[in-house]
Order: structure tokens, then C-alpha cells, then sequence
């Protein structure tokens, strides 16, 4: 059964650095995975040049509704589909990183980036075949600047968002239980956040997610980037109200709604949102 890189794209298919990285994933997984880029029927004809015999085009049943809405019916595929192994990834990541080796013990917790270097974005199918070497139901590319929190290739909790591999093998039966708990946040009302939310539906469910660090990402800042969730962000009150529900529907002692550089977001305890729902669990 081939893997599959799902990407949901809005607005940019003229955008230099989506042109690079669909052009560039397309050249390089052979055909051990399929690529399919997500979009809505308004912009189908507008995304067709990008089809190859290794990608094809979803076009999603309606316009506009909003980022959570698309996540929304990838999950349904991702949890409910026969592929045990798909990525989910943001249209604009524009660069990835590697981790050195490391010669000295302290070089990462003193230098950050230290142990660092850039490398090609044709290296995708490289870090493709890594992640879904990590035995974890969910895990998440490190961004550039957080790379050197860890020493290890992968780790246990943190961010999972931008570019992401979802592994059945390791959700242990329990993909009826977590998309429930997905389906509680309602994308007719809320449009942003989504992606905080379901990590946290599989910690409630048991199962660890992880983080990346062996390589990392970066991608266009949001500020500067238009397109995609990019009005939602800046011209409405979605930023506020998708995170208040996000801490809702986590409890408010695990996450909070937080003022980072002028834009509401909500800020979650992983460790202490796992190590409460694990002493929840049935021992037989």
C-alpha cells in the first residue's frame, strides 16, 4: 500500500515557493508514496498543471469554508482510509535542515542551531522515510529554531502542526475513539486551531505524540505569506474564538489562550495533559 503526502492548498498556485515545493516533491518519491494536492472547486483548474503520474488533485465538495473544515474531512480519510501511513504538510515550507553529529555534549544546549546545516529541499523523500520510521501514532517536523531543544532523533511531545505523519500501526486500534474526540470541535463555527487540538485527542486516548529533530523545517512567515488560512489570521476574530474553544474543549488547566507577538493563541501543557488522562486509563 503506498504512503500519501496530502497538501491542502488555497491561493497559491502561482506562489514561488509552493510551485518549488510540489514541483520538487513530485520529483522525488518515486512511487513509493502518492501526492495529493487538496483544493476547492473554484481553484481546480488553477492547480492542474501540478499533476504527474506519482500526483493527482482532491477537489474538496465546497469554497471557502475555512482550514479546520479541510482538516476536518483529510482526518475522516486519514483515520477511516486503508493507508496505514500518511502526511499531512502545509503548502510553504521553503527550506529543511539536518542535525550533525554531535562532538561535544553541551553543543546544543549552549548554541542553539549549532549543530545544524542546511540541506536540499530535493532531500524530501529523505525525511518522508525517516518519519515513518518513528513509533508513534503522530509525529510533527521540528521547526528550524527549536531543532536544538533535543538530543535525539525523535522526542516525545511538543508542537505537531506544519508537517505531520499520521502512523495506524501505532494507534492501536483506537482511530474510532480519537476522530470522535476530533469531531467535538465544530469547523462551522471555529476555522483556526484545529491542528493544536487533535494532538491533544490522542494523548487523551493514550498515545505519546512526538517530534522530529533528527531534521527540520521552515516555512514562509505567516505575516508575509497571503493565501491559505492568511484572512482568517488578520481580518477576523477566529484567532480568539478558535482558541478559546481549543482550551475548552482541553480544559483551561492544560491550555491557555496566550497573546504571542500580537496574534491569540493557545498554549498547551502536553506533559501534564498526558500524565492526567494516563491516570485516567482502566489498569485491566
Amino acid at each position: 500500500m503506498k504512503k500519501t503526502i496530502l497538501i491542502p492548498s488555497k491561493g497559491r498556485s502561482d506562489a514561488p515557493e509552493t510551485i518549488k515545493l510540489f514541483e520538487t516533491i513530485s520529483a522525488n518519491i518515486g512511487s513509493d508514496y502518492e501526492f495529493v494536492i487538496v483544493v476547492e472547486p473554484q481553484e481546480a483548474d488553477k492547480y492542474k498543471k501540478f499533476i504527474t503520474q506519482n500526483t493527482r488533485l482532491q477537489i474538496l465538495e465546497e469554497n471557502d469554508k475555512g482550514v479546520s473544515y479541510v482538516f476536518r474531512v483529510l482526518y475522516d480519510q486519514i483515520f477511516l482510509g486503508d493507508n496505514n501511513i500518511n502526511f499531512l504538510l502545509d503548502d510553504d515550507i521553503n527550506g529543511l535542515y539536518e542535525k550533525l553529529p554531535i562532538k561535544e555534549a553541551e553543543i546544543m544546549s549552549e548554541i542553539e542551531g549549532g549543530n545544524q546545516k542546511t540541506m536540499q529541499l530535493d532531500r524530501i523523500k529523505e525525511v518522508f522515510d525517516f518519519m515513518c520510521l518513528a513509533p508513534y501514532a503522530v509525529n510533527s517536523l521540528s521547526f528550524r529554531h527549536t531543532q536544538w531543544l533535543s538530543k535525539l532523533d525523535y522526542d516525545i511531545f511538543g508542537r505537531i502542526c506544519t508537517f505531520i505523519c499520521f502512523n495506524k500501526e501505532y494507534m492501536k486500534g483506537k482511530e474510532i475513539k480519537i476522530l470522535d474526540d476530533i469531531n467535538k470541535y465544530d469547523t462551522n463555527q471555529y476555522r483556526l486551531y484545529l491542528e493544536n487540538y487533535v494532538p491533544a485527542c490522542f494523548l487523551k486516548n493514550g498515545l505519546l505524540t512526538a517530534i522530529t529533530y533528527k531534521y527540520a523545517q521552515f516555512t514562509v512567515p505567516m505575516a508575509e505569506n497571503q493565501g491559505g488560512a492568511y484572512n482568517d489570521y488578520h481580518n477576523t476574530d477566529q484567532p480568539k474564538l478558535s482558541a478559546e474553544e481549543v482550551s475548552r474543549l482541553i480544559g483551561k488547566n492544560f491550555a491557555k489562550v496566550v497573546n504571542n507577538k500580537g496574534r491569540v493563541e493557545v498554549k498547551i501543557d502536553w506533559q501534564s495533559l498526558y500524565d492526567y488522562h494516563d491516570g485516567l486509563q482502566p489498569l485491566f
